[in-house]
Parts: C-alpha cells; structure tokens; sequence
C-alpha cells in the first residue's frame, strides 16, 4: 500500500484517500494504519490524507477522528451519517468533535457551526431520511432534558449537563415537560408566559401536568398554559363551598341521556339527577336540581387544546347569580363531561362564595 501511495503521489496526486470500506477498522488499528503512511511515504507531505470511513461497527465517526489526531487532512462524510448499508461518518459529529477537543486532536476547521443544524434539517428533508430523536448533535433531543434533576441543574447552570451551547449548531436548549419533569422547569415555562403563580398553585399545576404525561406520554405548550389557566384561577382549598364528589351518566343512542351527580355543600353530601337532551345537559341539570337558583347557566363554550381523540377538552362557563353578578370558569379534563362538570362547580362556587363576600 506504502508503494501505491507513493506511485499515486509521484504521479501528482494532491489528495490521497485510505477508505474503511466496510466499516471493519478499530479506532486504534486506524489511527496507527494513516501513522504509518504518513512516516513511510516519500513524498506524502506534498499530498493531504484524506479518511473516508463507513459505520457498520459504529465507529466511523471514532476512525475518522482517530485518523485526523494521526496525521490526516481531511475527512469525507455525510450530514446525518447517511450512506450505504450503516452510513458514513456522520460529518457533524466529527466537526464539533474536532471543536470541543480541539488540544485534543491538534486540529479545527472553517466551518460555520450554526449552519449544521440547519443543514441536518434541509437533509433530512430532500431525502425523506428522518434523524433518529437521540442522535448526537443534530438529534431532536439532542439538547432536550426531561427528567426534573436535570432540569434544575440546567435551570441553575447550562454546563451542569450540557458540554456545549446548543446555539453554537443553531440549536436550542428545550425543557421537555413530561411525566419526569418537576416543579422548577414548569415553574420557568409558566413565568416565562407571564404567569405569576404562588406554591399551592405550581404545585397543583405541576401534578396534572404530570398526571397528563403520564396518559399521553407528551405534552404540548398549549396543553400546559390551557392547564395552568384553569388551576390558577381556581378558589382555596378553604373557600371552596361546593366540592364534587361524584358524577354518574347513563347515556346512548336509543336512550335518554341521565345523570347523577354527588356534591358536599360545606361538608355535607347531597345528591340531584337531570335529564337533557346529551350528557352535558344532563349533568349541568342536575347540579342545578342540587344548587337551585342559585345560578343560571348563561354561556357554555367547549374547545379541543390540540388536535386527536384524546385532547384535552377546554370548557368555559359563564353563569348568573339572583343579582345579575356575571362569573366565569374553566376546566380542563380529557373528558368532556368531567371538564364540563368541574367548570360548572368552579362557577358555582365563584358565585356562592361572593353572595358570601369572600374572594
């Protein structure tokens, strides 16, 4: 191969390729193999060593960097590692490889960091070729944290779990808010919209969020501001007057919807039944044979926060006390007659507790 080389060289080569083809190489037996060409090829220094390696093992991107630290002056790659069979070098990784360990490798490069991931993304998208989520570098978790601890620590200092700046490749650094988030990554997301939430109601807030992760697995910024709108603005635990307890519905095509609903008026379970012509109806009827004239019914407004069959369903209410007094409430549920059922208490209570001159 030495001679090969040399005759390639002689002949005016500028650029010499050693290829892994099959990706078979070792990091090690790659780095020593451009070594040695190096230091035994008359005439090499007149020509740039080029590595061209493939990722059947996994380790193209480790051979190729492996060969730069060992004399080589170029690297041939894809964006997003594509290629045949495994792929190729996968060339982000290898340029913010050479950027982070620069000493390291003894080497850098010209190139305009923030266009990687925007490249990743055209890439992807002329070949149809989706990047897997936990691909290093151009990866949609790539920046991503979850879990509550690391959220903190990303709170509190970047560097505790982030080697490099995601807006380096054009990136941003994303809070994902799921079922192992905590209270301190909701808490900034909130505050960041403007919400002004004290602890009852981060802690209330960060429960369903929670409690929604963990049936829908994700949750989305609409989700969350739909969650925290209804919690904020709910009553004390204290100055609750009315409290659902249960709601029973018997409802289908060949029969006349009926419910049953349960409340405790300050402490004390009463029960009351209605019919309407759906279930909705039916339950806001008989929390009315329950609360009596108390309110009326003005406004009823239902709204899906995202899309599919298990959105969240987002009720508001508008009612009237004896005196005119307008009160509005929200409640969101992935049930429609649960949220339609807690906007409707949340209401009844706003307006008891203000006949009452509480706030």
């Amino acid at each position: 191969m030495f001679k090969a080389v040399e005759t390639a060289v002689y002949a005016g080569a500028t650029t010499i390729n050693i290829p892994d083809t099959v990706g078979y190489a070792q990091p090690n037996e790659f780095g020593i193999l451009i070594k040695e060409i190096i230091e035994n090829v008359p005439g090499i220094e007149n020509a740039t060593v080029s590595v061209h390696c493939h990722d059947d093992l996994g380790l193209a991107v480790a051979n190729s960097l492996e060969g730069i630290k060992n004399g080589g002056g170029q690297v041939e790659g894809t964006i997003n590692g594509i290629g045949e069979r495994a792929g190729n070098a996968s060339l982000e990784e290898v340029i913010i490889g050479l950027k982070m360990r620069q000493k390291y490798y003894g080497a850098a490069t010209g190139i305009s960091l923030k266009e990687i991931f925007p490249t990743s993304k055209m890439v992807s998208e002329f070949t149809g070729m989706i990047v897997q989520p936990n691909k290093a570098i151009v990866g949609r978790n790539a920046f991503a944290h979850e879990a509550g601890i690391h959220q903190h620590g990303i709170l509190q200092h970047k560097k505790t779990y982030e080697i490099m700046d995601a807006k380096m490749i054009g990136k941003e650094t994303v809070l994902v808010i799921g079922k192992h988030s905590g209270k301190a990554a909701i808490n900034d997301f909130l505050k960041k919209k403007g919400y002004k939430l004290n602890a009852e109601q981060l802690l209330d807030i960060t429960s369903k969020v929670k409690e929604l992760a963990d049936k829908h697995k994700k949750v989305l910024e609409d989700d969350i501001v739909a969650i925290a709108n209804s919690l904020s603005s709910e009553l004390s635990e204290k100055d609750q007057i009315v409290k659902l307890d249960e709601v029973f519905i018997i409802t289908g095509n060949k029969t006349k919807p009926t419910a049953k609903v349960k409340l405790f008026f300050e402490g004390k379970q009463m029960e009351g039944s209605g019919e309407g012509v759906g279930p909705v109806d039916a339950v806001s009827k008989a929390i009315t044979s329950i609360a009596g004239d108390s309110v009326k019914l003005l406004e009823y407004d239902l709204k899906a926060i995202t899309g599919g069959t298990d959105a969240l369903a987002d009720v508001t209410v508008k009612v009237q006390d004896k005196n005119k007094n307008v009160f509005i409430a929200e409640s969101i549920n992935e049930d429609i007659v649960m949220a339609s059922t807690e906007a409707f208490v949340k209401a009844l209570n706003k307006a008891l507790a203000f006949g009452r001159g509480k706030k």
